[in-house]
């Protein structure tokens, strides 16, 4: 049985696998910046050479640490990225965000690489977001599992609007855009390469949600497009509007989409 997203939005206990003692590195800005807001889960750093990270204790891998894990960052080299998330299923960690790139969106070399994590996924009971991805975050609890510069423009306090992209880079603008115009925004996700979790499932998620009244969503390409519908007719029931951006419909844009996000876009 396949479990809900849940721990990935509000997780209580959080692993950065690659945990780095610098906060400005990719795999040290999660860390840096659910201390800095609060958060008021559990945050363990995965890092082999290290016995602290950030002032917090280090572990040398997630099968070291003493408690079950809610949601772990997958933070790590390509050539290491499939070995980890493997040990994050094996020890029953509920959710993973892969940062890790070099997957789908560089050719056929990264198409088996990336078959192989959704193999491991769907095998297990953990659910996962990305490769690829930029990370979520809920700005109501304190949790940044991303390494965006989504912190350091928050300037309003959390409110209803729940934003999902495949591409990090226009999620993060869209949420720049929101807080230039103090529109409140509690989740925000971005969904990469989609090895497990697209972004139907979080518009279903952000339609069954009571801190949600307005969705929006960008997507390069849509993989089911019965999901899609099934998720937007869910919002529609729930009187809650969605904005939806859906590009790659020309031929350019289709290329760029499955070079940027392994997306197969079209007139879908």
């Amino acid at each position: 049985m396949r479990l809900s997203i849940e721990p990935l939005l509000k997780p209580k206990s959080i692993a950065v696998i690659g945990g780095s003692n610098s906060p400005t590195r990719i795999s040290g800005r999660p860390i840096a910046f659910s201390k800095k807001a609060n958060f008021k889960g559990t945050i363990y750093p995965v890092n082999p050479t290290r016995n602290t990270v950030q002032g917090l204790t280090a572990y040398p891998g997630i099968k070291d640490i003493p408690e079950n894990i809610d949601c772990a960052i997958v933070a790590v080299p390509a050539d290491i990225a499939i070995r980890t998330v493997r040990d994050c299923a094996d020890v029953g960690v509920k959710s993973a965000i892969i940062f890790t790139s070099g997957f789908a969106e560089m050719g056929k070399g990264g198409v088996r690489a990336q078959e192989e994590i959704s193999e491991i996924v769907q095998a297990s009971e953990m659910r996962a977001i990305g490769p690829n991805c930029l990370g979520v975050f809920n700005n109501k609890i304190g949790w940044y599992g991303t390494f965006g510069n989504s912190f350091d423009m928050t300037k309003v306090p959390p409110g209803p609007v729940g934003i999902v992209a495949q591409s990090g880079a226009y999620g993060a603008h869209v949420y720049n855009v929101c807080q230039q115009r103090r529109i409140g925004t509690t989740y925000w996700v971005t969904t990469g390469n989609e090895v497990d979790i697209d972004v139907a499932e979080i518009i279903k998620f952000f339609a069954e949600s009571d801190e949600i009244k307005v969705i929006v969503a960008y997507a390069e390409g849509v993989k089911n497009a019965e999901r899609i519908c099934q998720a937007l007719q869910i919002a529609q029931d729930a009187k809650k509007p969605v904005i939806f951006m859906k590009v790659g419909t020309t031929n350019v844009g289709a290329e760029a989409a499955a070079s940027h996000t392994a997306s197969l876009a079209g007139i879908d």
